[in-house]
């Protein structure tokens, strides 16, 4: 490998971390502030134990909502353990893999729902 190689070789290595460290930052800056994209909303919804018809029927009642009362659809509730939620996901969302919102679900509860 030839010295100009090299030095082409750190500068892309260079300009890939630099995207990477950006990518994240830009990610990261403000996450408290932003809003849940739809598979997000609903990855939180099922992982808590809610159902999108408790969901439907606090968003659609044509009243003006808080964001806490919203913000409970996102919290997990003792109550609703991982029988609730596999069922939730058995009724309402069965193409998607279990294990995975068991997980999040437990994720949740170590981070204090976060």
């Amino acid at each position: 490998m030839t010295l100009l190689e090299k030095k082409t070789s750190y500068g892309f290595y260079g300009v890939v971390i630099v995207a990477i460290a950006l990518g994240i930052w830009v990610r990261f800056i403000n996450i408290e502030g932003k809003v849940y994209w739809h598979d997000e909303a609903y990855t939180a919804l099922f992982a808590t134990g809610h159902s999108r018809d408790e969901a439907r029927s606090l968003i659609f009642a044509n009243e003006l909502r808080s964001a806490a009362e919203l913000q409970s659809l996102q919290q997990v509730d003792p109550e609703r353990g991982a029988q609730q939620l596999l069922q939730r996901l058995i009724t309402e969302d069965s193409q998607h893999p279990p294990l995975y919102y068991l997980v999040a679900r437990w994720f949740m509860g170590i981070w204090d729902n976060a």
